[in-house]
């Protein structure tokens, strides 16, 4: 089970989410085109949960998000 992240690394890159692991570490960087509304949902607290699933030479992520606390 993966969730989504903010790379702390890069905070003026506003493009940027990276897939991150249950040991926090970044496994994978969504790409830019797709990230601007996720970026900003984010920054504003809201909570992710990404499930990975492979399904042949490819992977699919299912993203689930839910309103700040």
């Amino acid at each position: 089970m993966l969730h989504l992240s903010r790379d702390p690394r890069r905070p003026f890159a506003s493009n940027v989410v990276l897939l991150v692991d249950e040991a926090g570490d970044a496994v994978a960087e969504i790409p830019s085109l797709p990230v601007r509304v996720l970026a900003a949902l984010l920054d504003n607290g809201c909570q992710s949960l990404a499930l990975v699933e492979e399904s042949g030479p490819r992977l699919s992520v299912g993203i689930h998000l839910a309103a700040p606390f």
